[in-house]
């Protein structure tokens, strides 16, 4: 999502999973080809040289992906939202407005762009979550 900036093409983009929740540890994670010493990944990160992109969770599966009202059950694309203008269909509180709307309110370029030279991305889907799904609980 982030490659519709243009303004953060000459970034390194990297992905890492946040510690409050351990569970969740790993799920998102930066690929380096070089030394892991300080420096190597310091180089790797200014210059691409030895980055060789990412590891994340499907975007689109993130508890804030979308706008909503969680409570509700009321889920929104951007566009929806923008026509809806307006507080939560069902209670009337101000709906969530989430990452992909946010994208599209910053973005200058259409989705699928991949600007020269960015690391790649592989998705991946953590192990409970698999499981949840095939037993039909939660993970």
């Amino acid at each position: 999502m982030n490659w519709r900036v243009s303004a953060l093409d000459k970034y390194t983009l990297v992905s890492h999973s946040g510690a409050h929740s351990p569970p969740m540890l790993g799920r998102e994670a930066s690929v380096f080809d070089t030394d892991l010493d300080y420096f190597a990944v310091k180089r790797a990160l200014e210059t691409g040289d030895g980055f060789a992109g990412t590891v994340e969770f499907f975007p689109e599966e993130g508890k804030y992906h979308l706008d909503g009202h969680r409570k509700c059950q009321v889920r929104f694309e951007p566009g929806d939202t923008r026509a809806h203008s307006g507080p939560c269909p069902c209670c009337g509180k101000p709906l969530t407005v989430g990452v992909l709307h946010r994208i599209d309110a910053l973005a200058d370029r259409p989705e699928g762009i991949r600007p020269p030279g960015a690391a790649g991305f592989r998705n991946l889907i953590p192990l409970p979550e698999i499981v949840g799904e095939i037993l039909g609980v939660g993970p």
